[in-house]
């Protein structure tokens, strides 16, 4: 029951939240196009301790910890309950992650070198969008096994996870080794205190803590999001004053579905870009579109395929269920625009940002035939 209760909050929240992203991302948009007031106004610094960042970089390494808070504790679910409870299931949305971050990776990373565009947009094409894909299924996917629903939404924990820590390596220039050892200890009082229930008042503080020396490390700060959510305790029958991993995916995931990815994408989309010819046909934009359109089903595919001949499991999906999750996988935003931020500037970021916008609806065009497809064979 405790797991149909989780992924229901999971499904109802981050696929009813998907329908306000498109009009922010339009209203981002127009407002960083129709003049300079917005990106002046999000590059506007303020401080915290010894902290002064701009709005855009609080919301990008402060607010969006939440998200991957909640994904750590979806994951965490998962673990208890969901397909991840047995490694050799869990090994299928595993696979499927892991190959559908690196094929679209590596497409990028060839094509960058075949057009001459940068390589460090190699992260881009790489994460999937729950909440968009999610609701795309719904929307069109009517009919279509319940099961396909579970999986996309473990592949897609796993996708959030793996990107999380791709951008740990990938941006941790120099590590402090005090201040990673600062925010291990504080982690370990934040296990403690959600456990205990006199000190559990105490664990937003030591989450901050823990937030404020994983930014200090030198590690990329949302990386501690994902921590923190697998930190959580399981339910407690015997005192359920506690608060579970269950009662903080009740309380945060709308809080991140409604509030935190809305504002992330406001602010990353904030950059002035012209749908013109030429950043059409930016090698970026181009090397993405490929990448992510080809690669992340392929990948996705492939990585399923070689974990079910691994694990010999039987299940009611067949290969071209996988496909057509592959094929959801390709709905990135907000984590390839947080990779965008990190690794590009200027007219560079403004192509990666057209890059990513334009190949949305294709996505969600080439998901729809494929759901629907796939719905009118079974009603056969």
């Amino acid at each position: 029951m405790r797991r149909l209760s989780a992924l229901n909050l999971i499904l109802k929240s981050e696929s009813s939240a998907a329908v306000l992203l498109l009009p922010v991302a339009l209203l981002s948009l127009y407002l960083a196009n129709s003049g300079s007031w917005l990106t002046d106004g999000l590059a506007t610094e303020f401080g915290f301790l010894d902290l002064k960042l701009s709005i855009s970089h609080w919301v990008a390494d402060g607010a969006l910890v939440i998200f991957f808070f909640v994904a750590g504790l979806e994951l965490r679910n998962e673990v208890r309950w969901g397909v991840l409870r047995s490694w050799r299931v869990g090994l299928i949305p595993a696979f499927g992650a892991l190959f559908g971050m690196a094929l679209p990776a590596l497409i990028y990373l060839a094509l960058a070198k075949i057009l001459s565009g940068p390589v460090s947009a190699w992260g881009v094409p790489m994460a999937t969008d729950l909440p968009i894909a999610l609701a795309v299924l719904i929307i069109f996917g009517k009919g279509l096994p319940i099961a396909l629903r579970g999986f996309l939404l473990a592949l897609a924990i796993m996708d959030d996870v793996g990107s999380i820590l791709v951008i740990a390596f990938r941006f941790t220039h120099s590590l402090e080794f005090t201040w990673l050892l600062g925010a291990i200890f504080a982690l370990f009082i934040f296990y403690q205190s959600t456990r205990n229930l006199q000190l559990g008042a105490l664990s937003f503080l030591v989450a901050l803590i823990v937030w404020y020396c994983t930014y200090k490390s030198g590690i990329h700060p949302t990386v501690c999001g994902v921590a923190l959510g697998m930190a959580m305790p399981g339910s407690h029958d015997d005192d359920p004053d506690k608060v579970s991993a269950e009662e903080a995916l009740r309380i945060w995931a709308p809080i991140s579905s409604f509030f935190v990815v809305p504002l992330f994408i406001f602010t990353a989309l904030a950059v002035p870009v012209n749908f013109n010819f030429d950043n059409l046909t930016d090698p970026i934009t181009v090397s993405l579109l490929i990448a992510r359109l080809i690669g992340k089903p392929i990948g996705i595919l492939l990585g399923v395929w070689l974990a079910l001949g691994i694990t010999k499991e039987k299940n009611d999906l067949v290969l071209g269920d996988y496909f057509i999750v592959g094929i959801l996988g390709t709905l990135g935003l907000s984590v390839s625009l947080l990779f965008a931020q990190l690794s590009l500037a200027g007219p560079e970021l403004s192509a990666a940002t057209v890059g990513v916008i334009v190949t949305l609806p294709m996505a969600i065009l080439l998901a729809a035939i494929a759901l629907r497809s796939r719905a009118k064979y079974l009603q056969r």
